[in-house]
């Protein structure tokens, strides 16, 4: 099943109905714009793979929703497609970075080759910059040494758990080697075809958590002279928070370590709030079994000693205060 993200930006709409349909029946999740400005609305507020981009469009050109494209995500590949060819327009496309560029009426043969070649290419980027990633300093997937039952065991209960693709959470002092267990569920696992991301939370300011994260935007704050991706989107191929902005802090306080998170979402009322834990429980309007991460997160800091708590008002989003005391 493909997982990839498509924008589609057409006025027509028979051709965006018939694209939307094509794509959708591929497995693409795909997000479909009539303007270049509804068009680049979606892409401030969601991350994309692929841009499918008519060059005539009511309120500007798709030369001009190119640009302003690529200066908002220079990884995202585009393809402009246009009913009157033109080579000078065709030259300008690809010089800001266009993938292709598409006569209409396209045919899905056509299409589907291109994509297929943009995936192919996007996947063969993420296993160079996890290899280059891996040798820059990441830890080498060795076989666990040792025969003593403690490693017997480490080994089998790695073998068990990688392929279910479940969160996993690994505890020990440092230097034990959890990394190195994270490295064999990662290699293990249905994933091991993308990168390895290691994050070290506490060598992160909590003024650059965020920005580590998610990923910023080249001039976004001081220093940032390049666009970034942001850990999870260069882990997971794509990922955002839903639902509003999420700012996340870390402090230290006497016998205490505090992680504070806060979305900028709808917020929740006092009902949802007494009931944000239960497991099963989404605002989302999901189906069930979709609400077990609040539920989990709850689980794994009070069985750690922590307690987490959270304040929330219609309309003013949610802040989530973690507290673990610290290691003495």
């Amino acid at each position: 099943m493909n997982t990839s993200k498509i924008l589609l930006i057409e006025d027509e709409e028979q051709v965006r109905h018939l694209l939307r349909e094509w794509l959708t029946r591929a497995g693409y999740e795909v997000k479909a714009a009539a303007t270049g400005r509804d068009g680049l609305v979606m892409l401030d507020t969601g991350m994309f793979d692929i841009a499918l981009i008519d060059i005539h469009l009511p309120d500007m050109t798709g030369i001009e929703v190119l640009k302003s494209a690529k200066l908002r995500d220079m990884d995202m590949d585009a393809v402009i497609m246009t009913g009157y060819p033109g080579v000078e327009t065709a030259v300008q496309a690809l010089r800001l970075g266009a993938y292709d560029y598409l006569i209409k009426p396209l045919d899905w043969k056509s299409l589907k080759h291109v994509f297929k070649r943009i995936i192919e290419r996007r996947s063969q980027r993420e296993e160079v910059t996890s290899l280059r990633a891996r040798l820059e300093g990441a830890p080498p997937m060795v076989e666990f040494i040792g025969c003593s039952r403690p490693i017997q065991e480490i080994k089998e209960t790695v073998a068990k758990v990688a392929p279910t693709g479940t969160a996993v959470l690994i505890e020990g002092e440092s230097g034990t080697g959890k990394e190195l267990i994270a490295g064999a569920l990662h290699q293990l696992s249905s994933r091991s075809h993308g990168p390895l991301v290691p994050v070290n939370c506490a060598a992160i300011p909590s003024e650059l958590m965020e920005s580590e994260l998610f990923g910023h935007q080249k001039g976004a704050f001081s220093g940032a002279s390049a666009d970034s991706r942001g850990l999870f989107r260069s882990a997971d191929g794509g990922t955002s928070p839903q639902g509003g902005k999420c700012t996340i802090a870390t402090s230290a306080h006497p016998g205490q370590v505090v992680l504070m998170v806060h979305d900028t979402g709808c917020g929740m009322s006092t009902e949802t709030r007494a009931r944000a834990f239960e497991p099963f429980f989404t605002t989302h309007g999901l189906p069930v079994a979709s609400g077990l991460g609040l539920s989990t997160v709850y689980g794994i800091v009070r069985q750690h000693g922590g307690t987490i708590d959270l304040s929330s008002k219609l309309g003013c989003g949610t802040t989530f205060s973690i507290a673990f005391p610290a290691l003495s």
